[in-house]
Order: C-alpha cells, then sequence, then structure tokens
C-alpha cells in the first residue's frame, strides 16, 4: 500500500513539471510563429534575444530549425530527467523566461 501511495505521489508532484515543460514548449511555438509572422523586414531589430537575433539575420530557415527542434529537443532532455534538482531547476527558469517573452509579446500587440 505505501509502496502505491509512492507512486501516486511521484507521479502527482512530477504532473506540475511535466505541465510546465509543456506550457514552455507551447509558448516556444507561439514565440516562433508571432517572430516570424510579426517582425518581417526588421527580423533583427525586433527579437530580443541577441543570439536569435543574430540567427533571424543569417536565415529564417536557420530560425526555424533552432526554434523548431533544437529547443524541443533540449526540453525533452529535461523532461526524461525530471528527478533531478538541476532538471526542475531548468524547467523553472525556462517556463519563467517564456513567461516574460509571452508578456512582451502581449504588451507588443495590445
Amino acid at each position: 500500500m505505501k509502496l502505491l501511495q509512492k507512486l501516486i505521489l511521484f507521479f502527482k508532484y512530477n504532473l506540475k513539471w511535466k505541465l510546465m515543460l509543456l506550457s514552455t514548449l507551447l509558448m516556444n511555438t507561439f514565440d516562433a510563429i508571432l517572430t516570424i509572422k510579426l517582425i518581417g523586414n526588421a527580423r533583427e531589430s525586433l527579437e530580443v534575444n541577441p543570439i536569435m537575433s543574430y540567427i533571424l539575420g543569417i536565415s529564417l530557415p536557420l530560425f526555424v530549425l533552432i526554434k523548431g527542434i533544437v529547443v524541443p529537443y533540449f526540453i525533452t532532455i529535461i523532461y526524461n530527467n525530471l528527478e533531478t534538482k538541476l532538471s526542475k531547476m531548468a524547467s523553472l527558469i525556462l517556463f519563467s523566461s517564456y513567461i516574460f517573452v509571452i508578456y512582451s509579446w502581449i504588451c507588443i500587440l495590445i
């Protein structure tokens, strides 16, 4: 019985981390779509992340590749290691960063 309770607690406890990572993945997708659709010709001047701004200035397909493959890949690595404190800390940092990004988009669009 205690083993079952521990398993239930494990899945219940990790559910919030899993939802946080899923939300981060969705916000990443939303950010990529808005960046591509709304920035247009002024690409690198409006992208806040200096690395992604540089990449966007080089090539739009490279930007899409990184946002569409590299970011989800790292989120998958974090997801597969949710038992570690480092993964939980990375989840929180990523989630918080994307909350700020989405908030910034909302301010720009309103």
